[in-house]
């Protein structure tokens, strides 16, 4: 956490796994030309409320840029967000928000990331077709860890419902 851009290596590996102190962890599967930064968000550091009746969990930063510096999709490779629960969670659910900076005439606004299907992605901007992040394996949990799968960086958190 708080270290250097990792840079992605498609040659020698299958893709670049950051992980923090507390168990979360991202994947930034190949292919990938770039490099990838991940830190933890807290609650205070959140770009936008939430909503009632949602209750922080974890927040995560993820960035992907290129050589000069530029923020990036993955377009046609893969980030793995698995967010670890923490033993003292009571939540009896649990979804990942992704702030999408383009909602609400550039205001910014939360987006709830859909449940996993199997074999189905989604655009996570249907209505604009310009619009290239995808959530490529929906929302899960097993074994500890709620995941997801998209092509795209940014802030993304777990709530308990």
């Amino acid at each position: 956490e708080g270290g250097d851009p990792v840079e992605q290596d498609c040659e020698t590996t299958s893709g670049t796994i950051l992980k923090l102190p507390n168990g979360t962890w991202v994947k930034v599967g190949c292919p990938f030309d770039g490099y990838s930064t991940l830190k933890g968000v807290t609650e205070e550091q959140l770009p936008g409320n939430l909503g009632a009746g949602t209750n922080f969990v974890s927040g995560i930063s993820v960035g992907l840029t290129d050589d000069e510096g530029n923020f990036v999709i993955n377009s046609d490779g893969t980030v793995t967000i698995s967010f670890k629960i923490p033993e003292d969670s009571r939540g009896r659910g649990y979804s990942i928000l992704f702030w999408d900076p383009t909602l609400n005439d550039g205001e910014g606004g939360w987006v709830q990331l859909p449940l996993f299907e199997f074999g189905t992605s989604f655009p996570l901007n249907p209505d604009d077709p310009e619009d290239g992040r995808m959530i490529i394996s929906g929302v899960r949990e097993a074994d500890g860890f709620v995941t997801v799968t998209v092509n795209f960086p940014g802030i993304f958190i777990l709530v308990e419902r």
